[in-house]
């Protein structure tokens, strides 16, 4: 047997039951139910990729802080010819990160050297 939903409450309806839903009352107008899609298919012209680049730069910043320095320059300029990449945010992370450790380092000596 076929099965369908009420259209209000969405109590499932055999076929050759009543015209009326036997949980809420409401007229019966019977459509089958579709399954449910367990995948979501995308689209490859719509879907957004996270930039490779990006991630690599951030990931060596840590590891090798000049060659992540300089891969996030390549990423951030991969940005600007493909706009739809996400991702911006590892490359700027990895372009501010070294800077942000190169200055703390130069307070740290100043400091030290003030202070004696």
């Amino acid at each position: 047997m076929a099965l369908s939903r009420c259209a209000q409450c969405k109590n499932p309806i055999t076929a050759g039951e009543d015209s009326f839903c036997r949980k809420c009352g409401r007229q019966l107008n019977l459509h089958p139910v579709s399954p449910p899609s367990l995948v979501k298919h995308q689209e490859p012209s719509t879907m957004q990729n996270t930039s490779t680049l990006a991630i690599l730069a951030l990931v060596l910043v840590f590891v090798v802080p000049i060659v992540g320095f300089i891969l996030s320059f390549f990423a951030l300029a991969e940005f600007k010819k493909h706009p739809n990449l996400k991702g911006r945010g590892y490359a700027l992370a990895a372009f501010i990160v070294p800077i942000v450790a190169v200055l703390a380092i130069l307070i740290f000596i100043l400091i030290r050297t003030l202070v004696g």
